[in-house]
């Protein structure tokens, strides 16, 4: 299974980063938004690649449950 970081900025300024074993990349970017808090930024990290980077959520169920989750963002570190 790939090896992702999940990481948490914190509105007041704090990070947190989490280790997660996923079977793809959707499933890392739904761990990472359902783990954060509202406010919270997310990244999730998959070797050097950031494949998504947005707002966490308490909840995914907006219009459609999967709402928005398909804009992953792709840069190099």
């Amino acid at each position: 299974m790939p090896n992702y970081e999940i990481r948490l900025r914190k509105p007041q300024g704090g990070t947190c980063a989490y280790r997660a074993n996923r079977v793809n990349d959707f499933a890392a970017i739904l761990t990472g938004r359902s783990i954060a808090a509202e406010g919270d930024a997310v990244e999730v990290w998959k070797d050097m690649d950031c494949i998504y980077s947005g707002q966490g959520t308490s909840h995914l169920t907006d219009a459609s449950p999967l709402a928005g989750m398909f804009i992953p963002a792709r840069m190099n570190a």
